[in-house]
């Protein structure tokens, strides 16, 4: 078992994002811009919403009208990485006012690893079947 922590180019991808998205609240231009034409995202949670690139912004830029202003990302946690393209990843909101929000999600950026082309949200103790999809996923493209 290695000791060198997991990662790969969806993860890296992610912990930029939410850096950035902690120093300033990102215009629904910068959103839109970092999702694929074909995204799609899958909430197999609580929230129980499916939608595609153009509802992206408004579901993302909302984060930023709850609670007391500025959310704050916490640094992914990486569950498990496949190839470059895949991870499942665990991350929190904290909005400000003692809430937030916990997440366990399977992401996939697009072949040129630019931009993401999937999430699947699970509750935070779905990591079974998070880990099943994330197999799923990556069966699904030529990593």
């Amino acid at each position: 078992m290695s000791d060198e922590p997991l990662t790969n180019a969806a993860v890296e991808f992610l912990r930029l994002r939410s850096a950035s998205m902690n120093t300033a609240e990102p215009s629904p231009t910068e959103i839109s811009e970092s999702v694929s034409s074909d995204f799609v995202y899958s909430a197999r949670n609580s929230l129980g919403v499916n939608f595609g690139p153009s509802e992206w912004p408004v579901f993302l830029g909302s984060i930023w009208h709850v609670g007391a202003g500025r959310p704050k990302f916490s640094e992914p946690q990486v569950t498990a990485v496949r190839g470059q393209r895949c991870a499942a990843i665990t991350a929190s909101i904290e909005y400000g006012n003692d809430t937030f929000t916990e997440y366990l999600h399977c992401i996939v950026l697009d072949s040129e690893l630019q931009r993401l082309q999937r999430i699947v949200s699970f509750n935070v103790d779905a990591v079974d079947a998070a880990l099943v999809e994330l197999d799923r996923l990556h069966a699904e493209i030529d990593d």
